[in-house]
């Protein structure tokens, strides 16, 4: 596995899905491009915080996820041509929506709140500030 982190635009709606064992995920399709051409990665959130934000965003939108991708072949059953087979177990997702969202938490939201210090650690146990 190769610990990666992808940025690209979700193709058709995220799908929250149940295992067999009865654990609940969400999983989608990532265009990632990729030179003049893209490939299409196949997503899947366990963690409840990445879950809830996969199914925030729609098909259109942009966003990066990190965690281990996986690289397969795959080789259609009625033979052609084989192609390559991407999949990935995000830990984590970055948006344009979550950044304004973590912004706005941090800076207050107009209505009274106060606003962080400039010289105060930033939300320091959010994960999604190591990116």
């Amino acid at each position: 596995m190769i610990d990666a982190l992808i940025g690209g635009s979700i193709v058709g709606q995220p799908q929250e899905k149940t295992s067999g064992s009865g654990r609940t995920y969400v999983q989608c399709k990532l265009r990632v491009p990729a030179g003049e051409d893209a490939v299409f990665v196949l997503v899947t959130a366990f963690d409840g915080e990445v879950r809830r934000a996969l199914l925030a965003h729609a098909s259109g939108d942009s966003i990066a996820v990190s965690g281990p991708m996986k690289l397969g072949i795959w080789t259609p059953p009625n033979g052609g041509e084989a192609r390559v087979n991407v999949s990935m177990v995000a830990h984590a997702l970055v948006s344009a929506y979550s950044v304004k969202r973590r912004r706005a938490a941090v800076q207050g939201d107009g209505n009274g709140r106060e606003r962080q210090r400039q010289d105060a650690p930033a939300m320091a146990d959010d994960r999604l500030d190591d990116f």
